[in-house]
């Protein structure tokens, strides 16, 4: 006998693919109903065999912990140390008054290398 060729005649079974669509929705929605029971379940009875809380536990959190601390905002923490940084490098200061010893620039410092030469019993880089 021959087989026929072409498609199939027959219709998918609605009925039976939407009782099965129920059926695996009503599976997820109990299980995720038995999930949130469990879960109050348990922490019930975690929260009655847990010792009640320090009444100083209230304190703990005011208390900032010892130093050296996180930085909030380490991009300005980096710009403030550079900017002091720079007006060190860029300003006239006194180091000594008594003694006469300033702090210059230290582009006015490389023309007055550049002016008068090193001084006698610098030392070099080289060894």
């Amino acid at each position: 006998m021959a087989t026929p060729t072409g498609h199939e005649t027959r219709d998918v079974d609605l009925r039976s693919v939407l009782l099965v669509t129920l059926a695996v929705l009503l599976a997820v929605a109990a299980s995720f109903a038995v999930m949130r029971l469990l879960e109050g379940g348990l922490a019930s009875r975690e929260a009655r065999r847990s010792p009640p809380p320090s009444p100083l536990a209230a304190t703990y959190a005011v208390r900032q912990p010892p130093p050296p601390r996180l930085q909030p905002d380490p991009a300005r923490d980096l710009g403030d140390f550079r900017a002091g940084e720079r007006s060190v490098l860029d300003q006239y200061a006194w180091i000594d008054r008594d003694a006469g010893r300033v702090r210059i620039p230290i582009a006015r410092a490389m023309e007055v290398l550049v002016q008068r030469g090193r001084p006698r019993g610098a030392a070099t880089g080289a060894r």
